[in-house]
């Protein structure tokens, strides 16, 4: 078994509670990548006075449960690789491409951060309706430093103050709207990279190793054209 190529750049999709950012990490750790949580930088930003002078376009498509325009993508993103102390290699994104749109400007997004010849590979999560809605339903976010957590106590800093997040319910609609665009963006993905569908209702433990396997040996449930 080998190991993915250094520019590596590994998309992770799926509906809301379907265990994306639980992967990126993990693949991130496991194949010593960088790893880009959208979801929580972008809140981050919103909840941050001044600042950016996208934010107020940030916070209004958060509110809206609207996808991000790739400007803003590429900006929020730069930002955050600048941010990286040490050498860049490959990273992990969590949750993007989420539409046709975004799918469409992922060679924008590689070139915003010098990939533009980087290996790619998508990672899609299935999850049933009912999966996901439970899983979201038990979402918090820590009151001390803003992380997700789904127990009572935070791992990360021992905070036993956990609130549910203010996104749940927004989340919960994103899981029909992913439906609804997910083959037409799954398509044009496969068109022009490799994509691995994974069974999410599985363990954490089952999926993370699945989507290692199928990675690392590059087996596709449908090969590009």
């Amino acid at each position: 078994m080998g190991t993915p190529d250094r520019s590596s750049a590994i998309f992770v999709i799926g509906p809301p509670g379907a265990g994306k950012t639980t992967l990126t990490s993990f693949l991130a750790e496991r194949l010593n990548l960088r790893e880009f949580r959208s979801g929580d930088v972008f809140r981050k930003l919103a909840s941050e006075p001044g600042g950016l002078a996208i934010q107020a376009e940030i916070s209004l498509r958060l509110e809206r449960n609207q996808p991000m325009d790739i400007d803003i993508y590429c900006e929020v993103l730069q930002l955050h690789v600048e941010s990286i102390d040490g050498t860049f290699s490959g990273i992990v994104f969590d949750g993007f491409p989420r539409d046709l749109n975004q799918c469409e400007g992922i060679p924008e997004v590689l070139a915003a951060i010098d990939m533009t010849d980087a290996n790619v590979t998508g990672i899609l999560l299935q999850a049933r309706p009912e999966v996901s809605s439970r899983r979201i339903a038990a979402r918090s976010i820590c009151q001390e430093c803003g992380e997700n957590t789904t127990t009572g106590k935070h791992e990360t800093c021992a905070s036993t103050i956990p609130v549910p997040r203010s996104d749940n319910p927004a989340a919960s609609r994103r899981i029909t709207s992913h439906h609804q665009s997910e083959q037409e963006l799954t398509t044009r993905f496969r068109q022009r990279w490799p994509l691995h569908t994974i069974a999410a209702d599985q363990s954490a433990e089952q999926v993370a190793a699945e989507s290692l396997d199928r990675i690392l040996n590059q087996t596709t449930d449908s090969p590009p054209t």
